[in-house]
């Protein structure tokens, strides 16, 4: 609507200003008459005509960049859809495919009611025991699907636990992790503890 304003607007402008000009032209100024009529008239007419198509110019400009905008938010908008419906099936593909065996990995740690404990205050050695195995078999299936999808959050904590179980599953004692190995395994439990749990409230 602004648009079409904006073009009626020059039309008027374009029309009107011929006759400015002639009405000008006969008004006597005497000595200070600089240049006959024809001068005049060739100068008014250039003047005029940058000034109307510098608008005319300004007017384009201005429509296009209204149009590149709507583009790239057009643009934003379709990689944001994009990147939800990218979200929502990592999501089912963890929950259908892998929940279950990190779930199981996970309750195998917190069957130890020292575990916690242990994670909370670092006060005492705490050794897992020779029997505990970690299940990664799921994982190892779906690996390189998953790994194309490794800048996503959740497929990076998916593969920081699983990287986190086969370290556990070569050592019985965690005082036998380094400090980073130790610090991602807290990290991993507690975040697989939470997600779980949310995990099933979201699909209930």
């Amino acid at each position: 609507m602004k648009f079409i304003l904006k073009i009626i607007v020059i039309l008027l402008v374009i029309a009107v200003v011929p006759i400015i000009l002639g009405q000008l032209l006969r008004i006597p100024t005497g000595v200070y008459t600089i240049g006959d009529e024809s001068a005049w008239v060739g100068f008014f007419g250039n003047y005029s005509g940058g000034i109307i198509g510098g608008i005319v110019a300004y007017i384009i400009a201005t429509n296009e960049s209204k149009q590149t905008k709507e583009q790239l938010k057009q643009q934003l908008h379709e990689q944001e859809n994009q990147e939800k419906q990218q979200k929502e099936m990592i999501f089912d593909i963890v929950n259908l495919f892998l929940k279950e065996e990190i779930d199981g990995n996970i309750g195998i740690l917190s069957r130890n009611k020292y575990l916690d404990n242990y994670l909370e205050e670092n006060e005492q050695p705490f050794q897992f025991g020779h029997n505990w195995s970690f299940n990664t078999s799921q994982f190892e299936q779906l690996k390189f699907d998953i790994i194309k999808y490794k800048n996503n959050a959740l497929i990076k904590e998916v593969l920081s636990i699983y990287k986190t179980l086969l370290v556990l599953n070569r050592t019985t004692d965690i005082n036998q992790l380094s400090q980073k190995q130790y610090e991602d395994f807290k990290k991993n439990y507690y975040f697989w503890k939470t997600w779980i749990n949310e995990a099933e409230i979201v699909l209930s």
